[in-house]
């Protein structure tokens, strides 16, 4: 299959094999947020992109996350934050794993994995709920480059 692909910056034709195309047919729509990797072609006048998979944009955060870490600095830390902390990890449990780093008045930092909890579901809501509670710069991903 053959279909166009339109991001901020321009369009490119994606060429979806069989296989792919079978797997990822019923999120290919106008309009429709989706990720596609692959190779970039050109051999021909418009580079195209040979697609290897196709997935929701909204599954490519869980999928392509290795890690995620909250940073939370020990000044000012008041135990109604703890909990409210703890409110939105258990509202968005998944399995990416999930750390905290702490980070002293001294500019000391210590690391602990989240282990009440299986892991995180990285969507936009969480990382909207961390950032309203701790500020912009507080979530850290770290990608997954084997998936």
């Amino acid at each position: 299959a053959f279909f166009t692909l339109e991001d901020l910056s321009g369009v490119i034709e994606v060429a979806a094999l069989p296989d792919t195309y079978k797997d990822a047919a019923g999120i290919i729509a106008l309009d429709s947020m989706i990720l596609v990797r692959g190779r970039l072609e050109r051999r021909e006048e418009e580079p195209k992109i040979r697609a290897r998979e196709i997935i929701p944009l909204d599954q490519a955060r869980a999928k392509y996350t290795a890690a995620i870490e909250v940073v939370i600095s020990t000044s000012g830390l008041e135990e109604d934050m703890l909990k409210s902390l703890n409110r939105i990890f258990q509202s968005n449990q998944g399995s990416v794993p999930a750390y905290l780093r702490f980070r002293t008045s001294e500019n000391k930092t210590y690391r602990m994995l989240v282990d009440s909890i299986k892991g995180i579901n990285p969507t936009d809501k969480f990382r909207m709920d961390i950032e309203k509670l701790l500020g912009k710069d507080s979530l850290k991903f770290f990608k997954n480059n084997k998936k």
